[in-house]
């Protein structure tokens, strides 16, 4: 883990303690007003005046480091796996999007607006996005149930081009609603898809294509907490 890392990972550390709201304030306690340019120096090499000046408005940074340095030295039953394999991504909650989705500079989210996932090496315009209902869950193997996070990828259809339906599922942003969807026809012809959800409890439906903002392509669930079931007395 480089300094730039350490200094991420110590950030989220004084969030989630409640020591600073977000990446901003922590810029601000250090003197950096703009949080454009502090997002920017983050992103690059810090160099040794800056690692002072973090020592000195936050004296306890050199301990953590070194705590943190002693815990990775301890941990030897996992295979680590590098930082550089991660990517940070936009999360997008569906239910509440309006209009296109994503877009925005990672750097400058909440740390509650952005996800920290496995690197896809194939380049795109990707989102994280949650799952809401249960139209996606049948109770098979193939199911995705409710409240999963799942990292979506861009896909721009050309006219004429059919999407790949096979072995693929898609997140349609339409005009009436957003929903994640498994597509058994795409119809040149009369310009609309057909929607379908693993839950026989939701029906097929058509969406025309003039009614699409944005298509993306599903690649993998990211976060999924499954249900615990109740202890039987």
């Amino acid at each position: 883990m480089n300094e730039n890392q350490k200094l991420k990972s110590y950030i989220s550390y004084l969030i989630n303690n409640g020591r600073v709201a977000n990446q901003q304030e922590f810029g601000q306690v250090l003197g950096y007003k703009n949080k454009t340019s502090f997002s920017r120096l983050l992103s690059k090499p810090l160099t040794d005046k800056f690692i002072k000046n973090v020592q000195t408005c936050f004296p306890d940074y050199a301990n953590w480091k070194d705590q943190i340095d002693n815990d990775i030295k301890r941990v030897d039953s996992v295979t680590p796996i590098p930082f550089e394999n991660y990517m940070m991504v936009e999360y997008v909650d569906l239910s509440v999007a309006a209009g296109e989705l994503g877009g925005n500079n990672v750097d400058e989210l909440p740390e509650s607006k952005k996800r920290l996932v496995p690197k896809e090496f194939d380049n795109g315009e990707y989102l994280v996005t949650r799952v809401d209902g249960d139209s996606m869950d049948d109770g098979s193997k193939y199911s995705i149930p409710d409240g999963t996070e799942i990292l979506i990828k861009k896909y721009y259809l050309n006219n004429g081009d059919k999407m790949p339906i096979r072995n693929n599922l898609f997140v349609i942003n339409a005009k009436d609603g957003k929903a994640l969807k498994q597509i058994i026809e795409h119809n040149l012809d009369d310009g609309f898809i057909v929607c379908h959800s693993y839950n026989p409890d939701f029906k097929d439906y058509k969406i025309y294509m003039e009614d699409i903002i944005e298509i993306f392509l599903y690649r993998k669930i990211v976060s999924l907490r499954p249900p615990i079931p109740d202890i039987k007395n």
